[in-house]
Formats: C-alpha cells, sequence, structure tokens
C-alpha cells in the first residue's frame, strides 16, 4: 500500500487568476510595493493576503526583490571625481584625410 499524497491547503489566489493580476501589475504606470499589491488583491480580486505572503506570491511568479547595487568599501568619491575630470576618454582626430566612400 502507498499512503495517498494530501492535497494542501488551496491557494487563495486561484491559479487561473495568477495572468490577471500579472497583466494588473505590469499595466501599471507606478511602481507597486508589496503593500499596495496586498491592496490590489484585497480589493480587485477579494482575497486577503499578508505582506510576506504577497511577497512569497510574487517570488512564484516569477519576481525577485529590487537590490542595491554593492559598493565597494575602499572607494573614495573624490579621487573618483579627479580622475573623471582628467580622463582622457576622447582622442585626438588623425591628421590624416581619411577614406570616403566611392
Amino acid at each position: 500500500m502507498r499512503p495517498l499524497k494530501q492535497p494542501g491547503k488551496s491557494p487563495l489566489l486561484q491559479r487561473d487568476r495568477h495572468q490577471a493580476l500579472l497583466d494588473r501589475i505590469n499595466g501599471s504606470n507606478q511602481i507597486l510595493r508589496g503593500v499596495d499589491i496586498v491592496e490590489v488583491l484585497r480589493k480587485e480580486f477579494g482575497v486577503v493576503y499578508s505582506l510576506n505572503g504577497v511577497y512569497e506570491l510574487l517570488h512564484r511568479l516569477g519576481y525577485e526583490p529590487l537590490k542595491p547595487r554593492p559598493v565597494n568599501p575602499k572607494k573614495k568619491p573624490q579621487e573618483e571625481e579627479a580622475w573623471k575630470k582628467n580622463a582622457p576618454f576622447l582622442s585626438k582626430p588623425s591628421a590624416r584625410r581619411r577614406r570616403t566612400g566611392r
């Protein structure tokens, strides 16, 4: 005999509604934070999620949290600005004439 797989708790937002949520998030003209998505789910989809639950749902839907770029602890802003001002980004144009197309 094999034990039957237990079904577990059904999701608050059904899988067929996931695409509608993604369309709502992607179609927004503003950046939605987690608390904003909690309100969208409550008002527009009729389900109540906690903030942590929303983050888990977004992760399952393929979203990743924004992370700041790491900053080198040895970085010296004054030296960087001085280098930018004195750096030879562009070389001088050549004195020779360039060949042009026929």
